[in-house]
């Protein structure tokens, strides 16, 4: 709560909860791991260009991020179903990695990567159900190029917002929970991407993925059951591979989806949500010019 606190280059391993309300904490320039929680309230946190991880010796634990700024953040719950519960801003410099467990809504939770992710196979996205105030959500802002390497995983929510730069996208991600796509220049298509809007084993689900214009190469929709919804909102094209697994489309705002490669359509595809009518669902149109 006051005075100085200098770290060095040390690996640093706290079994409880790292709590700073004054003074000044300048971290590690390796790896300082956290299991039991981690609580921002004032004083000045340096990161000096180390590594956090936000680990976990149980089901949940409590995050407070009050604006704090890290280098480089692993989120690594030990469980794909374990969970941080994330309050507040925190901003990633360098480079944000989901390895394993979910992310679940505290007090408005948002998470600024301003560089590179990484989503791992075990990254479990939200927290409980498919919907737009679980989870936290993903902020890819940096004003530079940035990179997305998905092996996957899911993020919790994603949001594009770049005033400058290009996200590139590899590999195979998604997201659990709302995706918006806001402003910038995203490449879901050079390296041949696969994008998931899809959800793990949780208990309902409702979310909403605001398309913008947005291309993708591959597009999956796998909300996790027959009537789990995805509400889309404007228009998007895959290019290649236009894939329903699992769950519904509902209309949101001039839904539109361009299929100018191939479809599947899995057994348990539900269609549209509600009812049969002109207003629901999220129209699909197959508008290639070769083959399809």
């Amino acid at each position: 709560s006051g005075g100085t606190f200098t770290w060095g280059s040390a690996a640093i391993t706290m079994n409880g909860t790292f709590a700073l309300s004054g003074g000044t904490f300048t971290s590690t320039t390796g790896t300082m791991t956290i299991k039991e929680g981690f609580n921002f309230t004032g004083g000045t946190y340096s990161h000096n260009e180390g590594k956090a991880v936000f680990a976990s010796q149980g089901s949940s634990t409590g995050v407070t991020l009050g604006g704090v700024e890290f280098y480089d953040l692993e989120i690594n719950a030990g469980h794909n179903t374990w969970e941080h519960q994330i309050n507040g801003t925190g901003i990633v410099r360098n480079l944000l990695t989901f390895t394993e467990g979910t992310l679940d809504n505290g007090t408005n939770p948002v998470l600024h990567a301003k560089r590179d992710i990484v989503v791992g196979t075990n990254a479990g996205g939200a927290y409980d159900d498919l919907s737009n105030d679980e989870g936290c959500p993903v902020y890819i802002s940096g004003t530079g190029n940035q990179t997305v390497t998905g092996y996957g995983g899911l993020l919790p929510g994603l949001t594009i917002d770049k005033t400058s730069g290009t996200v590139t996208f590899d590999g195979t991600s998604g997201c659990e929970g709302p995706f918006r796509y806001a402003q910038g220049t995203a490449d879901f298509r050079a390296n041949r991407t696969t994008f998931i809007l899809g959800a793990r084993s949780h208990s309902d689900g409702e979310a909403t993925a605001t398309l913008g214009g947005v291309e993708f190469h591959n597009l999956e929709v796998n909300a996790g059951h027959n009537v789990w919804e995805y509400q889309i909102n404007g228009t998007g094209t895959v290019w290649n591979l236009l894939t329903f697994t699992e769950g519904t489309l509902d209309n949101g705002t001039n839904p539109v989806l361009h299929a100018k490669g191939n479809i599947t359509i899995g057994t348990n595809a539900g269609g549209a949500d509600d009812d049969l009518s002109n207003d629901e669902g999220c129209p699909v149109y197959i508008s290639g010019t070769g083959n399809q």
